[in-house]
């Protein structure tokens, strides 16, 4: 070690370092504010300072940006929450609506025929194969509801319970050839019996029989339950006339009706449980 500081090489350093040193005072005399060296060093160093600075910018927008990434996930999530809350409130609004026109119309039900009882009911199937338009309802024996009740809307008849569960029930419509109705032409007050034609199904429409060659029945007359029997009440509307012609199995007319009620578009019925008047099937 002694060696090296009295080396020649150590001699060098230090009449470099000195030979600075007094460049640095001089210059710092003359009012100089920076030394050649530090000038060079600074002129040497200056392009890594830049690109430094420009490394130290890009990392420091770099991590503005992922806070801003951070902050925009939060807020879209956000959003999406509120849209998803704002999407199930208008469907339970639209829920609520129905409801309320529903029974609305429940409530006008009542007024005409203080005499029914009803229990609302909602379609839960319906059968694909079934050409009548047949389905099942969440309304059963527990709910008071029996074999061959009415089932209406405040349109008017849809059919009646043809088998029932505790909890849920099938319901056949008036397309179907197995029910039977006694009707009345509401302007003539010409009776007949409403009922499923085969033929007619493809028109979505139903037949009303044995009425009189001489019947004055016309295209538009309104067709009503007549009551008889006692399956279903008086004064509920079935349909209305679109053809009358010859019943080509006897001398009397057959009318061809529409059903007021599109069973197929059906959600809720009422399900008549009671009625003045009932009773079996009778001639029905």
């Amino acid at each position: 070690m002694k060696k090296f500081f009295t080396s020649r090489p150590f001699k060098a350093i230090v009449t470099v370092l000195c030979v600075l040193l007094m460049v640095s005072i001089v210059f710092a005399a003359v009012g100089r504010r920076v030394a050649p060296q530090s000038d060079f060093l600074g002129t040497l160093l200056s392009p890594f300072q830049t690109f430094g600075a420009s490394v130290t910018r890009q990392i420091d927008r770099m991590f503005t940006a992922i806070g801003r990434l951070d902050t925009l996930e939060d807020e879209n999530n956000r959003l999406r929450e509120e849209l998803r809350t704002y999407r199930q409130q208008l469907v339970d609004f639209d829920e609520y609506k129905r409801e309320n026109e529903f029974f609305r119309d429940y409530l006008e039900m009542k007024q005409q025929h203080s005499d029914f009882t009803f229990q609302p009911a909602i379609v839960t199937a319906r059968d694909g194969a079934d050409a009548c338009g047949s389905f099942s309802i969440d309304a059963g024996t527990r709910d008071g509801v029996a074999l061959h009740d009415p089932v209406i809307t405040a349109d008017g008849l849809v059919g009646y319970i043809s088998e029932v569960g505790s909890t849920m029930s099938t319901v056949v419509t008036v397309l179907d050839p197995t029910l039977r109705v006694g009707a009345v032409v509401s302007r003539t007050r010409e009776a007949g019996v409403v009922a499923g034609d085969t033929a007619l199904l493809g028109d979505g429409a139903c037949g009303l029989s044995y009425l009189a060659s001489s019947s004055a029945v016309t295209i538009g007359d309104t067709v009503l339950t007549s009551g008889a029997g006692g399956v279903f009440p008086a004064g509920l509307i079935i349909g209305t006339v679109t053809d009358v012609k010859k019943d080509p199995s006897n001398v009397s007319l057959y009318a061809v009706v529409r059903p007021v009620i599109d069973a197929r578009s059906l959600t809720q019925v009422m399900v008549i449980t009671a009625f003045e008047g009932q009773g079996g099937l009778g001639d029905e």
